[in-house]
């Protein structure tokens, strides 16, 4: 933080355009880090071993607030690319690394969304396999056997 504020400093309010347009790039670089330290915590939360149900809501949370950090971030990196004083390897080597984290986590967390739907849904067709089994066997059971009267019935001799 002291190496922003002396390079806020470095330049004197003399020239207060040139002023203002530095302590700009200075936020959206400031920005630009925070929006990845927002998006490695996602990354450490989403490859976490963990996985119940609680968990996976969590997830959903969160994978809908990093796609709006991936648009802001998207935005300042623009910002900072249009600066012609900033070094646009480093820039571009920056998006690049971004852009690779943030595919690895959305999709992880993708996954580990799948997962529990389908663990949910196979769990609630198992549910339903047993109900129904059991129901056929209350079925089975309930049904009274009756026992009926002998038939007698007439024998035939040949004659």
């Amino acid at each position: 933080m002291t190496s922003v504020v002396e390079a806020l400093n470095s330049k004197k309010k003399k020239n207060y355009p040139e002023y203002k347009e530095r302590r700009k790039m200075i936020r959206l670089i400031l920005r630009d880090g925070q929006l990845k330290g927002v998006l490695t915590r996602f990354w450490s939360y989403v490859s976490a071993d963990d996985s119940d149900v609680e968990q996976n809501e969590q997830i959903l949370l969160r994978k809908e607030k990093i796609e709006k950090v991936w648009q802001e971030f998207n935005q300042v990196q623009s910002e900072l690319e249009m600066d012609e004083q900033n070094d646009g390897d480093d820039l571009c080597n920056y998006r690049t690394e971004f852009k690779e984290v943030y595919f690895k986590a959305v999709a992880t967390a993708n996954k580990k969304i799948q997962y529990e739907q389908n663990s949910i849904r196979t769990s609630s067709q198992q549910d339903n396999y047993l109900k129904e089994e059991s129901s056929k066997k209350e079925a089975y059971k309930a049904t009274p056997f009756i026992k009926l009267a002998a038939l007698n019935i007439s024998i035939f001799s040949g004659l």
